[in-house]
């Protein structure tokens, strides 16, 4: 079996160090803490803001993609 190559990026390891750490900054929050802390950073991550954008402006082109009235084709005399 070939060895395997060097990880550049371990994705596990990352998360595991990313989940220690915010468990830590937050264990002895409450609960109104915890929410406050979770506003704060989805307002200050930029990959969240720019999913925010993204979501809105499909929002928006959804609401102005309305259909058209149906229009007959019949002749009236």
């Amino acid at each position: 079996m070939a060895s395997k190559a060097a990880k550049k990026f371990d994705c596990v390891k990352f998360m595991r160090e990313a989940r220690a750490r915010i468990y830590e900054e937050t264990k002895h929050m409450s609960h109104e803490e915890l929410a406050e802390y979770w506003r704060e950073y989805r307002e200050n991550d930029p990959l969240w803001q720019r999913l925010t954008a993204i979501e809105a402006e499909r929002n928006k082109a959804s609401a102005n993609d309305q259909k058209p009235l149906r229009v007959s084709n019949r002749n009236h005399d």
